[in-house]
């Protein structure tokens, strides 16, 4: 991503508070040996 070519409409702050944010919401889960996994689908009424 390129930095500093012009004043931001946010903050750096926010902008770093909402991807913290969307990937606390995000249905895709990284696990420690690399793998992605979909979390568990919670109020679904998709059976497995």
């Amino acid at each position: 991503m390129n930095t500093d070519h012009h004043a931001g409409i946010i903050s750096k702050e926010t902008f770093e508070a909402v991807e913290l944010e969307m990937a606390a919401r995000s249905n895709v889960e990284v696990l420690e040996d690399g793998t992605v996994k979909s979390k568990s689908k919670k109020y679904s009424s998709k059976k497995r």
